[in-house]
């Protein structure tokens, strides 16, 4: 009787989360961000790397970086950049900002590049501000520019880093989140650029120029 009566609690099985570590050189701890979910870890990876002193990694040269970088600008843009000169302004924790200046069209643009591994959810809405900047991009060359739907992409961007701040985990540190913020603010107000001048500037207005 008892034995029918008896029955052994059901075991419950905590459950387990696994943690991938990424060990950056000069990197910070709080720089280890990862979304998780349940017992997933998801994590992305940068095809460029630099660590916290802005080097390349091992086998990896500057010149290398640059074209990846301006190939697959390119390639999101779906245009021929032609010749561009890439030039590194600066970098906080993860994040490094380039100018490219576009020979062929006398314009120069600043973009944002994550360059250590970052959370999937924080890489999401990175590609948000990528594809608003490539529509950018796309308008720069053009007479009459239009800069709705890329600025749209960039305020979703924007709204999306707002949330993560408020997620269980963290995806940024407060140093990299104003960089960010600022410069997708700044990404937003872009409008018709002025173009690159290569000469000094001449006096137009009370001079006189005989044609022919």
């Amino acid at each position: 009787m008892l034995r029918g009566l008896l029955k052994r609690p059901k075991s419950r099985k905590r459950p387990t989360t696994a943690v991938v570590v990424y060990d950056m050189p000069g990197a910070q701890a709080s720089d280890a961000a990862a979304a998780v979910k349940g017992n997933e870890v998801a994590i992305f990876r940068p095809p460029v790397l630099l660590d916290a002193r802005g080097r390349t990694m091992p086998g990896v040269s500057k010149e290398l970086v640059a074209q990846y970088l301006v190939a697959s600008t390119s390639a999101l843009a779906d245009a021929d950049l032609g010749p561009v000169t890439v030039e590194w302004l600066a970098q906080q924790g993860r994040f490094v900002k380039t100018e490219l200046t576009i020979q062929a069209w006398g314009q120069k643009v600043e973009m944002v590049h994550p360059v250590a591994p970052v959370s999937q959810k924080l890489a999401n809405q990175f590609e948000l501000y990528i594809g608003g900047m490539a529509l950018k991009v796309r308008e720069l060359h053009k007479g009459h520019q239009r800069f709705d739907r890329a600025n749209e992409m960039l305020s979703r961007a924007s709204k999306g880093m707002e949330r993560l701040r408020d997620d269980d985990v963290p995806h940024f540190a407060d140093a990299e989140y104003l960089f960010l913020q600022t410069e997708i603010q700044q990404a937003r107000v872009m409008s018709a650029l002025i173009p690159v001048g290569e000469d000094p500037a001449e006096e137009v207005v009370g001079t006189r120029v005989a044609v022919g």
